[in-house]
Order: structure tokens, then C-alpha cells, then sequence
């Protein structure tokens, strides 16, 4: 597994990465090797947003933002015909960094700037959970999401057979303890980190 640089999390929208990337934040809050670079997006802030992990700004910011260097990469998703959501991690200047990202982050054509290789040396893991599991915790989290429209189409599409060919490890993870669910990231982190000091 080729871990130089750190983590990107990838999964559909529900499949808990946010949850994975909180616990793995609280677990290695004594390694300050470790960076949890916040994600910028350019849509409204959801209700269960944390500061610590998204930042919602609108395009222009971001395009400022990447200008002045503050950015580590950037992607666009699309949501619908005529919808997309950009998004970047902004850049840190640590040792390891783990990264909460999305499937359009992997997805055939990804569009990442600098480059696709900008996610060379960092460990790809899918965070998996079953699509009847993905949609109560949209439902839940979107409320406001219709449930007929593109949006909730794309955001409830199964890339998963797609992704998995595309990453290092998945991390199922449809309940329970999201440390347990992720034992073997967990290990693999604390492995490198041991090796950084």
C-alpha cells in the first residue's frame, strides 16, 4: 500500500466518510504529524456541516483561494444537467494528511486540478455502505433534497463496483463503531506514523 503522503476517502453521498473522517480525527488527535485539511465546497452549508471538515464558499472564492496558493487540489462533481458542486482541500503543510473526498474525486474523466497525479503517494479508500443504507442517511441528512430530481439521482447512483477497482482498501460502513468498521485503516495510519517518528 503507497502511503507517502497520506489518505483521500472516496464513496457515494451517505456512505458515511464524514463519520469515518471525524472518528479518525478524535482517534489521532495525539499524532500532530496527522492533517485534516477542511474541504471547501461551493454549495449551501447543510445543517450537519462541521467547520472542522467543510467550508462552503462560493466559486469565486474558491477560484481565489486557488490562486493564492491555499489549495492542495480541486474537483467538480455534477449533480445534474445543469448543476455541479466544486470542491478543494486546502493545503496544510504537514507531514501526512487524511482527506474527506467524494466518488467524483476517482471517477472516470475527473477533471482534478493540478492533475489526477496530484493523488499520487496518498492511500485511496472507499468508504462503503449498502445503497438502502445511503439513502435513509440522505434522506436524514438532505431533507430538503427532492427526491425526484437529478440531484438525488446522481448523488444516490452505485459507483461502488466502478470505485473499488480504483483503491487501495474499503472500509464497510453501514453501522456501528466507524473506528471498528475502519480497524484496518486505522492500523495501516498508525503503522506510517510509527514510521514517520
Amino acid at each position: 500500500m503507497m502511503m507517502r503522503r497520506g489518505v483521500v476517502l472516496v464513496g457515494g453521498s451517505g456512505a458515511g466518510k464524514s463519520t469515518i473522517l471525524r472518528a479518525l480525527r478524535d482517534h489521532f488527535s495525539w499524532a500532530p504529524e496527522i492533517a485534516f485539511p477542511r474541504r471547501f465546497v461551493t454549495r449551501m452549508p447543510r445543517a450537519d456541516d462541521v467547520s472542522e471538515e467543510n467550508v462552503s464558499v462560493t466559486e469565486q472564492e474558491l477560484d481565489d483561494l486557488e490562486r493564492i496558493g491555499h489549495i492542495l487540489l480541486r474537483w467538480r462533481k455534477e449533480l445534474s444537467a445543469d448543476a455541479a458542486a466544486h470542491y478543494a482541500f486546502e493545503r496544510l503543510h504537514a507531514t501526512f494528511a487524511v482527506l474527506g473526498g467524494n466518488d467524483a474525486l476517482l471517477a472516470d474523466g475527473a477533471k482534478i486540478r493540478p492533475s489526477p497525479q496530484a493523488l499520487d503517494g496518498y492511500l485511496r479508500v472507499l468508504v462503503s455502505a449498502p445503497v438502502e443504507v445511503r439513502y435513509e442517511r440522505l434522506s436524514r441528512r438532505s431533507p430538503e433534497l427532492n427526491r425526484h430530481s437529478d440531484e438525488w439521482r446522481v448523488r444516490m447512483t452505485d459507483n461502488e463496483p466502478a470505485l473499488r477497482l480504483k483503491v487501495d482498501m474499503v472500509v464497510a460502513n453501514s453501522g456501528g463503531d466507524p473506528l471498528i468498521n475502519a480497524a484496518e485503516l486505522v492500523q495501516a495510519i498508525e503503522c506510517h506514523v510509527t514510521r514517520l517518528g
